[in-house]
């Protein structure tokens, strides 16, 4: 089922940019229509892949970079992991089935 883009969309250069960074690890292509499919079988999609790609600004380039607080950084990082973790080996197929 095409991934279309949203028509209420407000910030269309953070659409490009997160679909760019989506686009380049073949996780989306664009069809004729500007709709998104999957780049490859859903089986073969990880969750953290989406995820991963979701906070990278722009394909080529490496996540944002932060300046820790260390409280916070501690926060994050368990955040982090217990996504990692929720995920696992989780496939965009296995998502798509659990809608159903």
């Amino acid at each position: 089922m095409p991934f279309a883009s949203h028509p209420n969309r407000r910030s269309g250069h953070r659409a490009r940019t997160r679909s760019g960074a989506a686009r380049a690890r073949r996780l989306l292509v664009a069809t004729e229509k500007e709709q998104f499919v999957p780049g490859r079988d859903p089986d073969r999609i990880l969750l953290s892949d989406i995820v991963d790609a979701l906070r990278t600004q722009q394909s080529g380039r490496l996540p944002i970079e932060v300046h820790p607080v260390e409280r916070a950084a501690r926060l994050v990082s368990e955040v982090e992991t217990a996504i990692r973790e929720r995920l696992s080996d989780r496939t965009l197929k296995d998502l798509i089935a659990s809608e159903q």
